[in-house]
Formats: C-alpha cells, sequence, structure tokens
C-alpha cells in the first residue's frame, strides 16, 4: 500500500470534497479518484458513497481515517527520527523573537561562518523554552525569560530599549501622548512581571495605543511611515536605520518622566545538559557587540 493514498484520503475526509482536496494535494481530479479506487481495491471496501453531488464517508472510511491518521503521524516521528541521526555536531537550530530575527540574524550569517544546515524559528516567550525543552530547537535568544527546571539561562548581552518615531514626526507631541504600536500578544510567567512581547513596563506608565500587532516588524512599518510610536531595541532601530534611506530612519525620543531608561539582560537558552557548540557562542558575541 502507498503511504501516499492514504495521505489522499486523510485530505479528501477532512475537506469534505474531491475538488478541495484535489487542488490541495495538486492532483487532478481525475487523479484524486483514481487514488481513492485503488485504495479501496487494497483495502477490499468501499470509503466513500454519493450523496446528492458531493460525497459522503461511509463507516468503514471513517474507521480507515483514524488510523490512517494514527499510522501517519507515527510516520512522521520516525522520518523525524531517522533524520535528527543524520544531524552533525554545528547543525544548529535557532529559535527566537521575531523582532530579533527579522534585523540581528542578517547581520549574524553575514559575519560568521553559518553552519549547513541552519534552522531559524520564531517563538513567543514560554513556547521558545517548551521547543527547547521538546528538542525541536538547540538554543534560543530572549530578553524575556521564563524560568524552567531544565534549562540553563546563560547572560550574554544587556541591551537598552528605546522608544521610536519615524525622523521628524510628532515634534511637538510629548512622548505621554504619543500614540503607540504594541504586540497584540501576551507574556505569561516572566520573573520581572513584564506582560508585553516588547517589554514595557506598563504598571509604570500605560501607552496611549493605536495599533496592536502580531509581527513587530509590521509595527516597524507603521512607525517607519510616520504613524505610530514603537519601543524596541536600540540595535535593532540602529540596523534598521542603516537599511532605509532617510526618510523612513528611525528616531529615539525620551523616557516620560516617571519611567527610567529600560535595560534588558539578553539569555542564551539552552538544555542544562546540553552545550551550546561554537556557532552558538559566536551568535551571543555577535549580540554582545552590537550597540
Amino acid at each position: 500500500m502507498e503511504t501516499d493514498r492514504l495521505r489522499h484520503f486523510k485530505v479528501l475526509v477532512e475537506t469534505g470534497n474531491m475538488r478541495k482536496a484535489a487542488e490541495l494535494l495538486a492532483l487532478s481530479h481525475g487523479g484524486l479518484s483514481k487514488s481513492i479506487r485503488k485504495l479501496e481495491d487494497e483495502l477490499g471496501t468501499k470509503l466513500t458513497r454519493p450523496d446528492g453531488r458531493g460525497l459522503a464517508i461511509t463507516d468503514e472510511g471513517k474507521r480507515v481515517y483514524e488510523r490512517a491518521t494514527q499510522f501517519l503521524s507515527a510516520e512522521k516521528v520516525f522520518r523525524d527520527a531517522h533524520a535528527q541521526m543524520g544531524k552533525t555536531e554545528e547543525n544548529l537550530r535557532i529559535g527566537t523573537f521575531e523582532v530579533f530575527s527579522t534585523y540581528f540574524m542578517g547581520r549574524l550569517v553575514a559575519d560568521k561562518n553559518v553552519p549547513s544546515p541552519l534552522r531559524l524559528r520564531e517563538y513567543v516567550p514560554g513556547k521558545m523554552e517548551a521547543a527547547i525543552v521538546a528538542r525541536e530547537i538547540d538554543v534560543g535568544i530572549t530578553y524575556l525569560p521564563i524560568p524552567h527546571p531544565e534549562l540553563a539561562f546563560h547572560k550574554i548581552a544587556s541591551i537598552e530599549m528605546g522608544i521610536y518615531v519615524n525622523r521628524g514626526s510628532f515634534p511637538k507631541i510629548p512622548v505621554e501622548k504619543l500614540p503607540f504600536v504594541v504586540p497584540v500578544t501576551p507574556v505569561e510567567g516572566s520573573p520581572s512581571g513584564v506582560k508585553g512581547l516588547d517589554g514595557w513596563p506598563d504598571h509604570l506608565f500605560p501607552r496611549q495605543v493605536r495599533f496592536e500587532v502580531e509581527l513587530m516588524q509590521s509595527g516597524i512599518e507603521l512607525c517607519r511611515r510616520g504613524l505610530c510610536a514603537i519601543f524596541i531595541p536600540d540595535f535593532i532601530a540602529n540596523l534598521h536605520n542603516e537599511s532605509v534611506s532617510a526618510e523612513y530612519s528611525l528616531q529615539k525620543r525620551s523616557y516620560p518622566a516617571s519611567v527610567r531608561p529600560v535595560h534588558r539582560e539578553v539569555f542564551l537558552v539552552t538544555l542544562k545538559d546540553r552545550r551550546a557548540n561554537a556557532f552558538a557562542k559566536n551568535l551571543g558575541r555577535t549580540l554582545a557587540a552590537l550597540k
């Protein structure tokens, strides 16, 4: 029995429509129909039946779907485990915040001898730590660490955060009245008590929120077009300004009188029983050197 036919049937059940399933599988309608018929012949049972202008899944088809789903999940686990056997020590899977990866990772890759393959995944705090524990990534970069008994947090840098606007925007508006773009994703479990993904101390100064975004890169785009202010690491703003014209550059504003300048410790996160490889150490040094 070909595994692909089980996948075809699984998609058919989940879409409930031959045409939609064929589109998702990049097959012709006739090609998908032929695959399902061959699967029925191999199993010796009818998996579907006509239902008006569409089709319905038979009782036996529903049972086959459940068994196929379990089989395909087990097959994926096997394939993933087999793929891991071929990894070398220098292969690296990194997890970090989207705002870090957008600007910092390009500089890192340009400056260092990058192992191949390098996999970069983006997480929010909590999920990043869970991914390391689950062995889905090797190392994380965070400035909002969530403690976990299986993880080690290695301080690699201290960064200053800043309030930024488009250069020339909001010249006469005090910071207390600036419209901000903020991350919509909350942070839970941070020892610092920070509730927002950008690390702003809301307990000291609630901002005037104009936009909420999933990706901070979307927030930076709104900011550089003069629509709002944003709270990001200084080095991110500096790296951004290196790649855009003066018209779209970001300019730092003073903090509100009630808020002291905010610094965040940046940590490299690994399993306690696993040493960071050479590239991970280079990663920490590159980040520590950025201003």
